[in-house]
C-alpha cells in the first residue's frame, strides 16, 4: 500500500532534484517579475500542462480556439475582481449572466423558463442534484431521495449524494462495451421504490 501510495504521489506531484517546494508564505511578498519566473520554471520542471495542444486529451481543457482564448483574457482582466452576488455593484456581470441563461433557454426551446451560471461542469451537476432533490419533494413528497448512476459516473454525482443527503445506486458496467447493464438498473429501480 505504501509503494502504490509513493507511486501516486509521484505521478500527481512531479519532482526532481532542484525542484523547490513552496509550503508557507514568504515573510516579505514577491515581486510579479519573481512570481512570473517562477510560474515559468514550474512549467519547465513539470511538464507545461499543454498536452492537451497536441490532442492526447478527453475531456478536462474546453479551448475554443486562439480568438476566443484573447476574448476570455480580455473579459478575465476586465471583470478579475467582479462579485455576481452583487449585482448592483456589478451591474454588467448580471446583464452578461441573465443574457447567457436566455441563450440557453432558447437553445432548448424553453424560452420562459429559469437558469443561472455555474463555474464549471462539478458545480452543474452538484446544482442539477440539488434542484431535482428540492423538485421531489416539493412536487412529489420525496424526502428520501435515491440516485441511480453508473459506475462510470462523474465524481461530482458521489459528491453531490454525500452533500445533499441523496442515496446513490452504482450500477456496473459491461468491461467491454461499457454500458450499463439494465438488469442491474431495474433491480435498483425496485429497491429504490419498496425501500
Amino acid at each position: 500500500m505504501a509503494k502504490a501510495k509513493k507511486d501516486i504521489e509521484g505521478k500527481l506531484v512531479k519532482s526532481g532534484p532542484n525542484t523547490v517546494r513552496h509550503l508557507a508564505l514568504p515573510a516579505q511578498g514577491r515581486t510579479t517579475e519573481w512570481i512570473d519566473a517562477e510560474m515559468a520554471k514550474m512549467d519547465e520542471e513539470c511538464g507545461g500542462g499543454d498536452t492537451w495542444k497536441q490532442g492526447k486529451l478527453s475531456g478536462a481543457v474546453y479551448h475554443g480556439g486562439d480568438d476566443m482564448e484573447e476574448i476570455l483574457v480580455n473579459a478575465f482582466k476586465r471583470y478579475v475582481v467582479s462579485n455576481p452576488l452583487h449585482p448592483d455593484v456589478f451591474p454588467a456581470i448580471r446583464k452578461m449572466e441573465a443574457e447567457v441563461v436566455a441563450m440557453c433557454l432558447r437553445m432548448y426551446n424553453h424560452p420562459n423558463g429559469a437558469g443561472t451560471t455555474t463555474s464549471g461542469g462539478t458545480e452543474s451537476i452538484l446544482m442539477s442534484c440539488k434542484t431535482h432533490r428540492e423538485w421531489a419533494r416539493d412536487v412529489k413528497g420525496i424526502t428520501q431521495p435515491e440516485m441511480i448512476i453508473p459506475v462510470t459516473a462523474h465524481a461530482a454525482f458521489d459528491k453531490a449524494g454525500e452533500y445533499f443527503g441523496i442515496k446513490i445506486h452504482h450500477i456496473p458496467v459491461d468491461p467491454y462495451t461499457r454500458q450499463v447493464d439494465i438488469k442491474h438498473v431495474r433491480r435498483a429501480m425496485l429497491s429504490c421504490q419498496f425501500s
